[in-house]
C-alpha cells in the first residue's frame, strides 16, 4: 500500500515536472528570440524555473529515498521562491500599471492580506507539527 502511494507521488512530481519543464523552455525560447522582454514576463520565467527546481528535487527525493522528505529541505525554499517571485512580479511591475493612485478605505487594502495570512498561520502549523 505504502508503495502505491509513492508510485502516485512520483507520476504526479514528474508530471509537474514535465509540464514546468515545458514552460520554462517556452519562455527561454520566447526570450531568446525577442530583442526586448518585459521584465514581468523575465520574473515569470524565474517563477517557472523555480517551480522546475523544486520539482526536480521531489521527484528525485521520492525516486532515491521512496518519499518526499519532511525536513527542510531545498526544494522548500524552491517552492517559497516561487510565491516571492509571484509577489515581485505582482507587487513591481504590475502594481503601477493597475494602481490608479486613489486613497481607498483602509479595509479595502486589508481584505487582500486574510489570505494570505491564513495560508502563513496554517503552514507555520504544519511545519511545527511536522507535516
Amino acid at each position: 500500500m505504502k508503495e502505491e502511494k509513492h508510485g502516485r507521488q512520483l507520476i504526479a512530481n514528474i508530471y509537474l515536472f514535465v509540464c514546468s519543464g515545458i514552460a520554462f523552455l517556452y519562455a527561454l525560447i520566447r526570450i531568446g528570440r525577442s530583442k526586448k522582454t518585459a521584465p514581468f514576463f523575465q520574473i515569470a520565467a524565474c517563477t517557472v524555473l523555480c517551480l522546475l527546481l523544486y520539482r526536480t528535487f521531489y521527484a528525485l527525493s521520492i525516486m532515491f529515498f521512496g518519499d518526499v522528505l519532511t525536513t527542510f529541505n531545498v526544494g522548500f525554499i524552491g517552492y517559497c521562491a516561487v510565491f516571492l517571485f509571484l509577489f515581485f512580479m505582482n507587487f513591481g511591475q504590475m502594481d503601477y500599471l493597475v494602481d490608479d493612485r486613489q486613497t481607498l478605505d483602509v479595509k479595502y487594502r486589508l481584505i487582500p492580506l486574510v489570505v494570505p495570512a491564513v495560508e502563513i498561520f496554517f503552514g507555520v502549523y504544519a511545519l511545527t507539527c511536522g507535516t
